[in-house]
């Protein structure tokens, strides 16, 4: 349980490091779903900061001995949140996917307009006139 110790300990920290990565996915589909981009990249920021600190935690960590029951628990908590974080990011890539999609088809819809509002106006108008009534 003594050499056990410390590595739980720092399997505990990953654990609580993937759970706010879960929550800031959340997050992230509420920042979709309402289109607020800058929401969307703050969160991403603090993803890769998370992903940092796992990966610095993890390389410190020894070769882990799952024959140790606390240590075989840890593992297949992490096993389970990683699977959870990784539907949420299949899931918010979906959503990404969409947006990027419905903006894309607004941008052309936009050309279209514009073009077509090129085509149709009258021979020799180069804009907007103001007209009071007098001559």
């Amino acid at each position: 349980m003594s050499e056990s110790s410390p590595v739980c300990q720092v399997l505990d920290q990953q654990y609580l490091d993937y759970e706010e990565m879960l929550e800031l996915g959340r997050g992230q589909r509420v920042s979709l779903d309402q289109e607020d981009l800058p929401a969307v990249e703050r969160s991403f920021s603090r993803l890769h900061r998370l992903m940092d600190q796992i990966r610095l935690r993890q390389a410190s960590l020894p070769e882990l001995d799952r024959s140790v029951p606390e240590v075989e628990a840890q593992c297949r908590r992490l096993e389970r949140i990683i699977g959870d974080l990784q539907d949420q990011r299949r899931c918010n890539q979906e959503l990404a996917r969409r947006l990027m999609e419905r903006t894309a088809a607004e941008i052309r819809q936009l050309g279209q307009s514009r073009r077509a509002f090129g085509h149709h106006r009258p021979p020799g108008m180069t804009g907007p006139r103001l007209f009071d009534g007098t001559r």
